[in-house]
């Protein structure tokens, strides 16, 4: 299967030319996603246990043709080794997620959110009891 074939040049100067996307290939399985008014994406295409997935790679010209194939190249490794890159990144993320809310930060807002909700409820508690 023919690999990088598209020219950085040419990621710069893709249009939809009329269609609503228009997907360039770079090769195994990597494409530049194209929308009219000139946002470009990158996905790529890959199968892991018979199921056909996409993943996106970042947005161009933020993420180079260069980066995007180092991505690809990172997704290819991925699959090689039996690793569904999606499904790790929806773990990565859900981990994010669960280590910020159970941040020292996170609980203390909670906490004074607490406090100020219950000095508005208990307005008389207030008087009696100072935080």
């Amino acid at each position: 299967m023919p690999s990088n074939l598209l020219t950085a040049m040419e990621c710069q100067k893709a249009t939809c030319e009329g269609k609503a996307v228009r997907k360039l290939h770079d090769g195994e399985g990597l494409y530049l996603w194209v929308f009219p008014g000139g946002r470009k994406y990158w996905r790529m295409r890959y199968s892991i246990a018979g199921k056909e997935k996409s993943l996106s790679l970042g947005v161009f010209p933020r993420v180079s043709l260069k980066d995007a194939r180092g991505k690809r190249d990172d997704v290819r490794d991925h699959l090689d080794n039996d690793r569904d890159p999606s499904a790790e990144r929806k773990t990565n993320k859900r981990k994010a997620r669960l280590a910020q809310a159970n941040s020292f930060e996170a609980v203390a807002l909670e906490w004074y959110a607490d406090q100020d909700t219950a000095q508005r409820l208990l307005p008389e508690a207030s008087r009696t009891v100072s935080f």
